[in-house]
């Protein structure tokens, strides 16, 4: 950093570039169109009530800051792109200059936004598991002022961990935003161990704590959908075997009532005294076994209860694949989001004096970080089917919001109309 000054003005100057801040502006900027797609498409689907689209709608508007903010962070060791240096005058303006060096220089900014994805990732885990662990309480608690509050929450415990670090890594002193620990300035209590256990204490509370709790939610969510398909499977053998009884029994009715009347038929012709008898059981035993016609048997129902329980495991199948796909794809963008910010704050706490003169490292995991924080809830946003047939229709009518919102409830009202009619009266009793 560079300071210098001209006509009683400071002027902080940034560092030089380097050969991945090009690429990290270009990954940020395809990022940031990418996650604008999302949160318009969000916005677009809402007619869907569904949280899990309010929750991708927030993580993409978070991503959207963030790559904004790399922008802007890369931009300024561009000074022929965007001439961002900080006028610090020495009178006058001081407050606002103050809070410039320490939002902004500080870093400040992009790791609140990397600590509010990070809990927001959480957060949606917690959702996909209430909404399979707890079905009934989940549709009771659909309400914005539970969105509020927990996203309240979030912010609030990514803005606390963020700042004490954060916060002490520069100083404002006559006017002058000094970045400590760099070329050879260290002013504070940077490299204590205070300062260390509090570097370390926010390393677990920002990301290994989300990490732990996303992964007991998708395991609890998992472990609940294996039970209930062997539920599923349980019953659905329990009603092959009672339909398959059924069918055994009709057959053996069958073959008693024929046996039956091949019985009085001979009575008949031999003018035996039985006959009367027969006669008269005979009606009784066809009604008890349930008749001989073949619209009137019970297997009829019985085999339509065992097709609606096929299909009701074939949909929790495909739930279950559903579920285990986004759990996989979230997860895994979850871990590699983490490689940057742990590899940073380590970069920041331990060897900072030592890796003084070797940038590289440092703008190599930035560069990871711009990556993968790009790309999170665009991944996750495509394993969701609904949501990935919404984006394509978003790239196809990108300004019919409401003629294209209005159509989709109109195939939502034909759907559910067709799923009424479809229905029979067997059915619904």
């Amino acid at each position: 950093m560079s300071l210098a000054r001209q006509n009683n003005f400071t002027v902080n100057m940034a560092t030089e570039p380097t050969h991945l801040d090009g690429l990290a502006i270009v990954i940020a900027t395809l990022g940031l169109f990418s996650n604008a797609l999302v949160l318009v498409t969000a916005v677009k689907s809402l007619f869907l009530q569904r949280k899990a689209t309010f929750l991708i709608g927030h993580q993409a508007g978070v991503n959207c800051a963030f790559c904004l903010v790399i922008i802007l962070l890369g931009a300024i060791r561009f000074p022929g792109i965007i001439e961002l240096s900080i006028v610090m005058p020495t009178t006058g303006y001081a407050m606002t200059n103050l809070f410039f060096c320490y939002l902004w220089i500080s870093e400040l900014l992009p790791w609140l936004l990397i600590g509010v994805s990070a809990y927001s990732l959480f957060l949606l885990a917690v959702d996909r598991c209430l909404a399979v662990v707890r079905p009934v309480g989940y549709r009771a608690s659909r309400r914005i002022r539970v969105y509020i509050f927990a996203y309240a929450v979030v912010y609030l415990t990514s803005f606390a961990l963020c700042c004490p670090v954060w916060l002490d890594s520069v100083h404002f002193s006559d006017c002058f935003c000094y970045l400590m620990g760099r070329e050879g300035e260290t002013i504070g209590l940077f490299h204590t161990p205070a300062y260390l256990v509090m570097g370390f204490f926010t390393l677990a509370f920002m990301f290994l704590v989300p990490a732990v709790g996303m992964t007991v939610s998708y395991s609890v969510t998992v472990i609940q959908f294996n039970r209930l398909n062997r539920q599923t499977r349980a019953l659905t053998e329990q009603k092959r075997t009672a339909a398959t009884a059924t069918a055994t029994a009709t057959a053996t009715a069958t073959a008693t009532a024929t046996a039956t009347v091949a019985e009085v038929s001979a009575s008949d012709e031999l003018g035996t005294s039985g006959v009367a008898q027969t006669s008269r059981t005979r009606p009784v035993e066809l009604l008890a076994l349930g008749g001989l016609e073949p619209g009137k048997r019970t297997l009829s129902r019985k085999e339509a209860q065992e097709l609606r329980m096929s299909s009701l495991e074939e949909s929790r199948q495909k739930m279950r694949r559903q579920l285990l796909t986004a759990a996989v794809a979230v997860t895994s963008v979850f871990i590699f989001s983490m490689v940057y910010p742990i590899c940073r704050l380590a970069y920041k706490l331990t060897i900072h004096r030592s890796l003084a003169g070797h940038t590289e490292t440092a703008d190599a995991i930035a560069f990871v970080c711009i990556t993968v924080q790009s790309i999170s809830p665009v991944v996750y946003s495509l394993c969701v089917q609904r949501f990935r047939h919404a984006i394509v229709q978003t790239l196809v009518t990108p300004f019919g919001l409401f003629k294209w919102k209005r159509r989709q409830n109109e195939l939502f009202t034909d759907q559910v109309s067709q799923s009424a009619t479809r229905s029979s009266p067997a059915d619904r009793h």
